[in-house]
This record gives structure tokens, sequence and C-alpha cells, in this order.
């Protein structure tokens, strides 16, 4: 029997297994995957801590505005009470028959123009109980004509000084806080008020303004004071984006997304939000101690976050940049192994 020709051997030989690489490009993918969804995860998280970390400081602002606002009013109130006590008064209440005397009329008027020129307050009045005015004078020339029953009945029963809410002037823009002290005979003790010193405060040049004050350089930063009135939320002090806004403008209640109407229903700490001009804020909802009035701190988002949005642009680009490197890297190894077993088939077959 005759061998077989080196030819045919060749031919007839079975092909040889081709080895198949290990999938690298794979894991490369996983990786890219993992660094991925890090990188969101990480952006997330950051973006979550910076909010937090101004929400922080908004509540700080407010609560340092809370305790320089009721401080302004306890020196306020005590300031009233002091005056109020003053012999002068209740003499010239308690004789006047039914009008003050010349001379009483004199002694009144000089000492209410020297509260005015040494304490700054716009206005100051001396009335009876029923609210008439026995003595007034203005540093200002301006009147105030507002319904002094509800303030002189509130420290008559309270028997103490008291702080009356914002109030606006009838021929001005602007906006005062009412200060009525009652006057009691200082001989007969236990006996009725003679009547009320009342003193008109400027709340712009006095309250509001340290209100308004904030402690860093902010193109958006803004403190609000707001009380509920009705179905709506009064705005008392002056805003950035709304002219002449103090004690008129008001938002109704339906309007959930504004962080004012969630105070006055009820909601305290940090929020988000829309201002009353539509702005998307982070806010700070606090109440001002024995007052119908909350205090907001807030700040516009863009601005609070701006900061972070540039690092946090720089955080995803990187992380970009690093999983298309990865995947790019993954299609190398792919090709090449895609390569590579090409070759080895083709050098079989021709094996």
């Amino acid at each position: 029997m005759s061998a077989p020709s080196p030819e045919r051997a060749v031919t007839d030989a079975a092909p040889t297994a081709v080895a198949q690489p290990r999938p690298y490009w794979v894991a490369l993918v996983i990786l890219a995957l993992l660094a991925a969804v890090a990188g969101i995860a990480l952006y997330r998280g950051q973006a979550e801590s910076e909010q937090r970390r101004v929400l922080v400081d908004l509540d700080n602002i407010a609560q340092l505005k809370i305790r320089q606002a009721t401080q302004w009013r306890d020196d306020r109130l005590s300031d009233a009470g002091m005056f109020g006590r003053g012999p002068l008064l209740w003499e010239a209440l308690r004789e006047r028959s039914p009008r003050l005397s010349e001379r009483a009329e004199v002694g009144v008027t000089s000492y209410l123009t020297e509260l005015i020129t040494q304490y700054g307050y716009a206005r100051c009045a001396l009335v009876d109980p029923r609210g008439r005015a026995v003595a007034s004078v203005s540093g200002r020339d301006r009147r105030v004509d507002n319904d002094l029953g509800e303030p002189l009945a509130q420290a008559f029963a309270a028997r103490r000084p008291i702080m009356s809410d914002l109030v606006r002037s009838a021929d001005s823009e602007q906006a005062y806080l009412l200060l009525v002290a009652p006057v009691y005979d200082g001989v007969a003790a236990g006996s009725g008020p003679l009547g009320a010193l009342v003193l008109w405060a400027d709340a712009d040049d006095l309250l509001l303004n340290a209100v308004n004050w904030w402690p860093t350089a902010s193109r958006s930063a803004e403190t609000l004071l707001v009380r509920r009135d009705g179905e709506s939320v009064l705005y008392l002090n002056r805003l950035r984006r709304a002219k002449d806004a103090a004690v008129k403008l008001r938002i109704p209640l339906s309007s959930t997304e504004v962080p004012s109407v969630r105070a006055v229903l009820g909601q305290r700490g940090a929020v988000r939000g829309l201002d009353y001009s539509g702005v998307r804020v982070l806010a700070a909802l606090h109440e001002v101690p024995s007052t119908p009035w909350i205090l907001i701190t807030k700040v516009d988002e863009s601005e609070a976050l701006a900061q972070w949005q540039r690092r946090g642009k720089l955080l995803i680009s990187l992380v970009a940049l690093f999983v298309v490197a990865l995947l790019g890297a993954a299609a190398g190894v792919q090709q090449i192994q895609s390569r590579y077993v090409s070759l080895a088939r083709a050098t079989d077959q021709l094996r």
C-alpha cells in the first residue's frame, strides 16, 4: 500500500483552533460606565452639599437680622415707656380743662420737639383717651393720618407701651411704625389712662435699614418682611425687583411655590421656590418674635450656585474626557483583537 503524498496530507489535515484573546475591551467599557456613574453621583452630591451650605448661611443671616429687629423693637418700646412716664405729660393731661394752658402747651410741645430732634422720630403726639390730639409736632412736615383706636385700645388693655404694625402715610409712600405709650396719673395710683404718647418711627430709617442690610456683596440677596393679610401675603419692606411695593404688594395664598406664601401658611426653615418676581431662589423662613411678621432671607439660585456650577462643569468635563478616553481605548483594543483573530485564522488557513 503506497503512502499519501505530502500535498494530500496538507489538504486533508483539520484546521487548528484559533485561540480567542481575552475581552479586555469589555472591562474598559465597564470601567467607563462606572466612571460615568461615579461622576454623576459626585456631581449631584456636591451640588446638594453646596445648596445646604448656602441655606445654612441664609439661616444664620436670618437669625442675625431677627436679633437686630427684636433689639430695635425692644429699644423703641423702652424709649416709649420712659418718655410716656414724664411728669410733664400726665400733669398737662390731668390739668387741661378741656384744653392745655398756654404754659403747658409750650412745655409739652418743647418736650415732643426734643424727642424728634434727639431720637429721630418722624412725628410725636400727645392724645387723649379717644385718640384726639392734645399736642402734636412733626419733624418733616408730613402728617400721618391713621386711626389710633386699635393701637390705643391695645396699649390701654396691656397697660404698657405697644408697637403697631407697619402703616403707610396718607400723603406719601413712607412707611411708619407707631409706638403708643399709655400716660397715667402719677399721683392717683390705679386710675385709668389720661391719654397716650404716640411716636411715629420711620421704618426705612430705622428697622428696615437693618433688615435690608446684607453682610456680603450680592446682586440678588434680599431680606423680606411679610405678614398674612386675609387670603394673601403682604410685603412690608422695599424690594429689589418691585418699585414702591412696601405695604402694597400682595400675592395670593394659592401661589404655594412662592416661599413667602409657604411662610405664612406655617412652613419654617430652608426652602426652594420662586420669589415674587418669578425667579428661582433659595430661602430661609423665620418668625419675628412678638410680631405678626415673618422674615425671609433669600438669594437667587443662579447666583448662590454660580461658583459651584463652574466647578461642576469642570468636573463633568474631566469625567467625560476620562470616559471618552476609556471608550476609545476599548474600541482600539477590540479592533486590535479582531485583527489578531482575523490574522490567526488566515494564517491557519494558509498553514
